[in-house]
């Protein structure tokens, strides 16, 4: 803790964010001039990355209250912990008027998300910035698709940080906290304090697509069942920390 300590005492004094330490967790309430100048600057390069270099990917936004049941959404509404639920529950009103020529394309999103802070009481959510794209493809050029964006991914991060050697991929297909199975890559950073995941990359084929969208053939026009990339990170966990601790 004491190198995370002084990494973020020192973007502090540099303007960069401000932060702080519950139960020997680091939180990151808000961002001073120069890292709110440094955010909108990530999220711009992230998206040009992934949207603006592509004719055939698209951005979409989601909503950012989610239902979590079959009931009216009034009723059982709560704040999205992810942009790709809202992504996959848009396509079939949007996938008809994105894929004019076919098998592959995308949409993708950078918004707000919410997700659970133990360290700040039982009901308490940690607001944070998340960029996700979900890239639909045949199932027979999916695992060309998957390891084209793994090395363009890891092309774009090495391009975030200086010390190039401290970026790596890692298999993390097997995760006992995702009921669906999937194969999964992340992109990791050897931070001073150790390793951490920057940005996650799965494959899902057309089995676990239909259980997360039932409709989602039909969404995509797809007659033998579509697979999809799906790429998330975010700011504050992972671009961010990275140009700080350079």
């Amino acid at each position: 803790m004491d190198s995370i300590r002084a990494v973020i005492e020192l973007a502090r004094r540099r303007g960069f964010l401000f932060a702080e330490e519950i139960a020997d967790r680091v939180l990151i309430p808000g961002y001073g001039p120069l890292g709110t100048a440094m955010k909108r600057t990530i999220s711009s390069e992230w998206w040009q990355s992934v949207v603006g270099v592509n004719r055939n990917i698209f951005g979409i936004d989601s909503t950012i209250l989610q239902n979590s049941s079959n009931e009216p959404v009034t009723a059982h509404s709560q704040l999205r912990s992810e942009l790709m639920t809202g992504l996959f529950r848009l396509m079939p009103c949007v996938g008809h008027s994105l894929h004019r020529h076919g098998l592959p394309f995308g949409v993708a999103q950078i918004g707000k998300v919410f997700r659970p802070e133990e360290s700040l009481g039982p009901i308490s959510l940690y607001e944070t910035d998340a960029m996700t794209l979900i890239y639909f493809c045949s199932p027979e050029h999916a695992n060309r698709t998957l390891s084209h964006w793994e090395r363009n991914r890891l092309q774009w991060w090495k391009q975030c940080g200086y010390n190039k050697g401290l970026f790596s991929v890692v298999d993390r297909s097997y995760d006992e906290m995702h009921l669906v199975p999937v194969n999964r890559r992340a992109i990791v950073y050897s931070f001073p304090w150790g390793e951490s995941d920057i940005e996650q990359i799965v494959h899902f084929d057309h089995k676990s697509l239909e259980h997360i969208q039932p409709d989602i053939k039909a969404a995509v026009r797809s007659d033998s069942g579509p697979h999809c990339i799906c790429l998330t990170s975010t700011i504050d966990k992972g671009l961010t920390n990275v140009y700080i601790t350079e």
